[in-house]
């Protein structure tokens, strides 16, 4: 079940994650308008930005003409002045020189509205990585990928591969520990950016941004039709902006009319702000400032390239709940092992959806169901088991109110804390004789008499992952033998493959220093390892990330069971590679019958519209796995438990038709496990 996360100081919902490091510049504001935005108006407004790769002005005229004059909320521009130099010089003997003090602006306007450059040189990187973090800036925008030296193209833009040279000179200097890098890559360069990604070791402080060339950007016919691959397989990655190539001014007088943006770039544009991904619009660098008339058309572009942010204003209840947590990982809650606070419970009763199909699953089967005819049964025994605060007693209520069934209910719930809820309930809620609460674990509870259902919301995002399973075995002797029945009735576990750089970065930065006990970095010495971390599934809201199959069925449990046994399980699902991609782990769903035709999903195919009351888990992998287009995963994966530990746990492994194949993870719940 979802969670909020333990803490946020942000003036804003948490967009991402707390541990994001990316750019935030819609937190630092030039000027009290950019303030207003950012706050009032940043959920519905996306952030722009604009590319000036000019010297020649100073820092304080860049920013005045640029954000007080066009209304940028930030600028790109280069941090040293340099000289043309031979293709054989080297950074030691390029000749360039610092373009901007630091007496130009505040520290907050460094900050804040200002992204470093060192597009013109890869060359230029390890002293303009040097001024970045002098000037405490929040990112670094390197060369194109495609180009070894300065803007000289020495490799097709489409090309799959990268240069080493570029490689070595990114790791070969720090990178700031304020910032990060952008590498500007081109829509067809996914498996160049992918390669190096994982070249750099995926390295945190590393993203691709998008480059369009006005050819690409403007028109009706410029592209063509869009390739939807190229718009999935870039939401799989950690986007940061989308630099856009504003077009030509042209001499002459009057407004210049805005263009229409192509469809590949409308494509690009809602999907990759939808992920956090920022607009920049490039203009040409030249000596001075633009011109009023240049100025009023970037302004008017920045204005329209605003809009392209997803319009949130008629967003349900699902998506606002959601949007806070996008990508926000949470360890799966420990029902049986802990007791839940009162912010957890009252985020399961936020859900209207599922309280109301619970309601159905019972007025259908007080209606209908044989077993408990009116003929046959004039008082019907309920058990709510794990009750929490009265949720499901309310929705047993309600249903023998809609049936006019005479029903006699007892909630089960072993939180001392909830029970003292449950017992102020029934004497607010006027329950009287028709609800008795019995405090204790309902494996254990020795029934005042025996029951005709079992009610209970134990289900975890990927079903049995919250011990559902044993519990309702343990609780089955509360009903009456052959007519007794459970709501849920059924439900089972699926799980699809998908790439995620944010989740993957995400799961690796939370492992536990083995010796220390304390959050470690990916990557530094002295025994610490990502295993921990890398073999935890986490309830998260999926967001950047791409989803790449169907799921696929791997467990399936029944309720109640004849003779209750082992709920040890395995399962081998195989799925196909839509095209050229990176599986760095898979979601994990649930789907379920509660009665009859009620049917309550989280898996993506079947959703249940509107319910929120559980997020997806994500099940990540040690490294991810690079494959081809039709290439087959295969996911095996076994559902274990220990009596003698009193744990339950998952381990699994993947190959590919390829002949990759990964090391087993979490081998005995040496990393996560719940406990029974």
């Amino acid at each position: 079940c979802s969670s909020p996360p333990t803490s946020t100081s942000s003036l804003l919902p948490p967009s991402s994650s707390y541990l994001d490091s990316r750019p935030s510049f819609s937190h630092f504001p030039f000027c009290s308008s950019l303030l207003f935005r950012s706050i009032v108006l940043g959920m519905s407004e996306a952030i722009c930005g604009i590319e000036y790769q000019s010297v020649d002005a100073t820092t304080e005229e860049i920013l005045r003409a640029l954000i007080d004059g066009v209304g940028a909320d930030y600028v790109v521009t280069p941090l040293l002045a340099w000289q043309d130099a031979p293709a054989n010089a080297t950074c030691s003997t390029l000749t360039y020189a610092p373009a901007r003090a630091d007496g130009e602006a505040s520290a907050q306007d460094w900050h804040s509205c200002v992204v470093g450059s060192a597009a013109r040189d890869l060359r230029l990187y390890p002293a303009a990585a040097a001024t970045s973090a002098h000037l405490s800036l929040t990112a670094l925008l390197m060369p194109d990928l495609h180009q070894a030296h300065g803007f000289a193209t020495t490799a097709d833009p489409s090309n799959t591969s990268f240069s080493l040279e570029y490689l070595s000179t990114i790791l070969g200097s720090p990178i700031p520990s304020s910032s990060c890098l952008w590498i500007p890559v081109q829509v067809s360069q996914w498996r160049a950016w992918s390669d190096l990604h994982c070249a750099t070791g995926w390295h945190a402080a590393i993203f691709p941004v998008l480059r369009l060339s006005a050819a690409q950007a403007w028109g009706n016919d410029a592209q063509g039709a869009v390739d939807e691959k190229i718009v999935r397989r870039w939401r799989g990655e950690q986007v940061k902006a989308i630099l856009v190539e504003a077009p030509r001014v042209k001499k002459g007088k009057g407004s210049v009319p805005l263009p229409t943006p192509s469809p590949l770039l409308a494509a690009l544009s809602k999907a990759m702000v939808a992920i956090g991904a920022q607009c920049v619009l490039t203009v040409p660098p030249k000596a001075t400032m633009p011109g009023a008339r240049a100025a009023e058309f970037y302004s008017a572009l920045l204005a329209e390239m605003r809009t392209w942010r997803p319009d949130t204003g008629g967003a349900d209840a699902k998506e606002s709940f959601e949007a806070p947590y996008h990508d926000v990982l949470q360890s799966p809650l420990q029902p049986l092992a802990d007791h839940l606070e009162s912010a957890t419970y009252q985020v399961f009763e936020q859900d209207p959806v599922k309280y109301r199909l619970y309601r159905e699953a019972l007025v259908e089967a007080l209606d209908v169901d044989k077993r408990i005819a009116r003929d046959k049964v004039d008082t019907v025994v309920v058990y709510v088991v794990g009750a929490g605060r009265g949720p499901l007693v309310r929705a047993t209520l309600a249903a023998a109110a809609v049936t006019k069934r005479n029903v006699r209910v007892y909630a089960v719930e072993k939180n001392p804390n909830a029970v003292h809820t449950l017992r102020h309930a029934a004497v607010r809620d006027g329950w009287g004789d028709v609800v008795t609460i019995l405090a204790g674990d309902m494996r254990a509870t020795g029934p005042p008499e025996r029951g005709h259902i079992i009610v209970s919301e134990l289900l975890g995002s990927f079903g049995c992952n919250e011990a559902s399973p044993e519990c309702l075995d343990g609780a089955q002797d509360l009903l009456l033998p052959d007519v007794g029945f459970s709501i849920p009735a059924s439900y089972s576990s699926w799980a699809a493959p998908l790439c995620s750089s944010k989740l993957y970065t995400e799961a690796r930065s939370f492992y536990i220093d083995d010796a220390l006990g304390v959050a470690g970095n990916t990557g530094e010495s002295g025994g610490r390892s990502p295993r921990r971390a890398l073999e935890t599934m986490y309830v998260v809201s999926i967001w950047n990330a791409d989803v790449l199959t169907d799921a696929a069925e791997l467990f399936s449990f029944d309720h109640p069971t004849p003779q209750p046994t082992n709920n040890d399980r395995f399962a081998s699902v195989t799925f196909e590679a839509p095209y050229d991609t990176t599986v760095t782990g898979f979601g994990g769903y649930f789907e379920c019958v509660l009665y009859g035709s009620v049917h309550m999903s989280i898996n993506p195919a079947s959703h249940s519209p509107g319910m929120f009351s559980w997020f997806p888990v994500y099940i990540p992998l040690h490294t991810p796995l690079g494959v081809a287009a039709g290439e087959r995963v295969t996911l095996r994966m076994t559902r274990r438990s220990a009596a003698h530990t009193r744990k339950l746990w998952y381990e699994w492994t993947v190959s590919t038709s390829g002949g990759q194949t990964t090391a087993l993870h979490n081998v005995g719940g040496r990393s996560h496990a719940v406990g029974l």
